[in-house]
């Protein structure tokens, strides 16, 4: 599937708008020989680091090995936007480092996670192709397909079966036709068919679009994400028609986004996509310690059993809370946990949730509420990490329990 991007950047050459990430890479590597005169950097503090900011001038510089140095030389701002003086060497290391962990061709770095999938699907999709979207699908996907007004058909969700019955009635209508979902859900936590949606896409010559925000760091034997996962159980299949987005939050623990798929693909959005073309590029300084954070995922594999462990730990819990609850039919609730770091306690009266989660922070704990329109149902959005102890853990489940009146 890989030609119809192909052709899409043939067509930008003949019109001279082809925008060329080799020749801003050839130029990367002249980047100290060059006097800048496009950059946006007016007074000249983008190129400010931490040994400029805070005046460090005994810092030996000939000892060019050490890691810690070249990070305190790296320059918070970027100037630019990435196709005029914004790329630097961190950016297209990040972007190597992406593309070798998730075992994709190419990626492409945003400024945010939202920014990924608002510049990426709008730039994707056409007027004359479909889109197949899971009905909880994250807001700035739809933001995306808002943008675009393209046709697209919802699917009940996770229901391949459904999926399965518009897309054999619709497909043949349109030109390409994209499958939109997430691999973890943000707001349930729960788990995409990816078996079933990959089987459904290759059959009906779909593209594959999957947000792995909350996903990318956990699973997979180096933590790269359900697809990750996925790929490493199926090695013999193809996957040119999937489209990996991602995020440098959540588990990387910073900011920004990125997309990783075919190196045409990859092409095109660089070309095409209006929130990276249009915004200043990330902070290289960030860029860098993503590379260390993700080489720390990568070699973590405590962190991910801790994590795993901890989530077992909290169910367990709240499994005996549900049990002492049973009989109080008075402040029934529900909870659910799919295996994944995000638990959710749903309450059917606004206010009690919102009751709940204050008596929380009251008592040390922050546990905020999610609420309509964001959610159908109001909830306490709980977030299990390696970093918590299990006294923690168990301190926090004694405070829900008063709280909750069980």
């Amino acid at each position: 599937m890989d030609r119809i991007f192909q052709d899409k950047i043939q067509n930008l050459k003949k019109q001279n708008l082809y925008r060329d990430q080799n020749s801003i890479n050839e130029r990367l590597s002249r980047q100290k020989e060059l006097i800048n005169f496009s950059s946006n950097d007016y007074l000249g503090l983008a190129e400010h680091s931490i040994a400029k900011i805070f005046n460090i001038n005994s810092i030996d510089y000939s000892n060019s090995d050490s890691d810690s140095i070249k990070l305190m030389q790296i320059p918070f701002g970027s100037s630019g936007s990435r196709l005029t003086t914004g790329t630097h060497l961190e950016h297209k290391e990040l972007e190597d480092c992406i593309s070798n962990w998730k075992a994709s061709k190419d990626t492409i770095v945003f400024s945010s996670g939202y920014l990924a999938n608002l510049g990426a699907l709008s730039a994707l999709i056409d007027k004359e192709d479909v889109v197949f979207i899971d009905e909880l699908a994250h807001s700035c996907m739809w933001d995306a397909l808002r943008i675009n007004n393209v046709r697209k058909y919802i699917f009940a969700h996770n229901d391949s079966q459904e999926l399965k019955t518009l897309i054999q009635k619709y497909r043949h209508q349109y030109t390409n036709s994209f499958i939109i979902t997430e691999s973890v859900f943000s707001m349930d936590g729960d788990i995409a068919p990816l078996g079933d949606l990959k089987a459904i896409a290759d059959e009906y010559s779909s593209f594959l679009y999957i947000d792995e925000a909350h996903s990318t760091g956990i699973y997979g034997i180096t933590g790269a994400g359900l697809i990750s996962e996925y790929k490493e159980k199926n090695p013999r299949q193809g996957f040119s028609n999937l489209i990996q987005m991602g995020t440098l939050s959540k588990a990387i623990g910073l900011e920004g986004g990125y997309i990783s798929g075919s190196s045409f693909l990859i092409d095109f959005l660089r070309n095409k996509a209006r929130t990276y073309v249009y915004s200043t590029a990330s902070s290289p300084f960030l860029m860098k310690i993503a590379q260390h954070n993700i080489q720390k995922i990568i070699q973590g594999n405590d962190l991910r059993q801790k994590l795993f462990n901890n989530i077992k730990y909290l169910d367990s819990l709240l499994t005996n809370l549900q049990a002492k609850n049973e009989a109080n039919i008075k402040n029934k609730f529900h909870w659910t946990n799919f295996g994944s770091p995000i638990f959710t306690i749903q309450f059917q009266d606004i206010n009690e949730c919102l009751t709940v989660s204050n008596k929380l922070l009251e008592k040390g704990f922050i546990c905020t509420s999610i609420r309509p329109p964001t959610v159908k149902i109001a909830r306490l959005r709980i977030c299990i990490s390696s970093k918590h102890s299990h006294n923690e853990i168990l301190s926090f489940y004694k405070a829900l329990s008063i709280a909750l009146a069980v």
